[in-house]
């Protein structure tokens, strides 16, 4: 997806201007009422893995609220075999980019464990000597480059991938391994964990024990159809998913609420604009005013939002809790994976009828689903 590189500094992505988001000028005070347990803060660097950042707190959260430990993982073990994964699709697909190495939607994390595992961060950090952040933007060109001729070498019959005994073989994939190593370093076959050695697979399925079915895609659009599962239509669901429950987005935010008021964090899919990330009035919040009457967002307005390019696919973070500001109105806490450095007053609240707005979908367990919702998207 999208969080290419949020700021010019920061993000590669160019951000749609479209929507009248409004940016408040006044100091706010807020009151945390509800905070779940997450990971410490994370800088996504020069990278545009927002998306595979804020599904890693999520998950982390998540093994904690299971009384799992207080885990930190490789987001970098993650990103480098999202980074196969893409190449593979882009020549499969003919070349198609699937919107580059940067593309990526709330689930990336969790179908990159199912098929390679997950390590620790103390395992892995795919950070090179004297490195403190990471920097992909350079040798993901360099990948691309690459691939150009790999795409050439395919429409001329030249490339040699070979499948033999269930195993693939793969010049060409070899080379981009290369590239990674490289940049991010090898990745381990095998760790330490409890005096054992075990892979990264026994890893997440042994002692993570992830439950992957019960983690539930929400979105609220009217074509969709509501209460059925269908695709989100956004780029950043570049596996074409189409299990995103719809809800009306009364519901949507009644589900959000219950879930942080019951001890569950979410991952959500935000249209976060450039201005938000580039202020310079030390305000660290986000609210969304269609009119100077600051009038609530229904479903027909968040849809035609939608559908006139004016609420676009663009970030990826963690949600983690609910505030009040000094007037009493709802904000929703956040954690995000921008570099501070770069942007030291990235909003950290959103209001609600951003969210209403804003909020294109969550992922969530499905145990944080209030259960009248949960009938009536008939999951178990």
């Amino acid at each position: 997806m999208k969080c290419k590189h949020i700021a010019v500094i920061v993000i590669m992505v160019v951000f749609q201007l479209l929507s009248p988001l409004t940016i408040a000028q006044e100091t706010k005070q807020f009151t945390v009422i509800k905070e779940n347990w997450a990971s410490p803060y994370k800088s996504q660097g020069e990278t545009g893995l927002c998306a595979i950042y804020s599904d890693i707190s999520f998950l982390e959260s998540e093994l904690h609220r299971l009384e799992k430990g207080d885990l930190e993982l490789s987001t970098m073990y993650v990103a480098y075999n999202f980074y196969i994964e893409k190449a593979l699709r882009r020549i499969r697909l003919r070349g198609k980019k699937d919107f580059g190495f940067n593309g990526g939607f709330n689930y990336d994390a969790f179908e990159i464990i199912k098929k390679y595992g997950i390590v620790q961060l103390s395992d892995y950090t795919g950070l090179l000597p004297g490195q403190t952040e990471p920097h992909h933007f350079e040798f993901i060109n360099q990948m691309h480059s690459y691939l150009d001729n790999v795409e050439k070498e395919g429409k001329e019959g030249k490339l040699n991938s070979q499948w033999k005994n269930g195993k693939f073989y793969c010049p060409w994939l070899d080379s981009i391994k290369q590239i990674l190593n490289q940049n991010m370093g090898v990745l381990p076959t095998a760790i330490n964990y409890n005096k054992k050695k075990i892979s990264p697979i026994q890893f997440s399925e042994e002692v993570l024990s992830i439950p992957y079915d019960n983690y539930i895609k929400i979105t609220s659009y009217s074509y969709l159809g509501f209460d059925q599962k269908g695709e989100l239509l956004v780029d950043g669901n570049w596996l074409h998913k189409k299990d995103f429950y719809n809800v009306r987005i009364d519901d949507f935010i009644n589900l959000i609420d219950y879930a942080l008021e019951n001890g569950f964090t979410l991952t959500g899919d935000f249209d976060i604009t450039k201005e938000l990330y580039e202020n310079k009035l030390g305000v660290e919040y986000g609210d969304f005013q269609l009119d100077s009457s600051n009038t609530k967002i229904n479903q027909d307005i968040r849809d035609n939002l939608y559908e006139n390019w004016k609420t676009n696919d663009v970030h990826n973070v963690h949600i983690i809790g609910i505030a009040r500001d000094e007037k009493g109105n709802k904000y929703y806490k956040i954690k995000d994976s921008v570099p501070q450095k770069d942007i030291p007053n990235s909003p950290k609240y959103f209001s609600e009828n951003f969210f209403r707005a804003k909020v294109l979908s969550v992922m969530l367990n499905k145990d944080g689903i209030p259960s009248e919702i949960r009938k009536g998207l008939n999951i178990n």
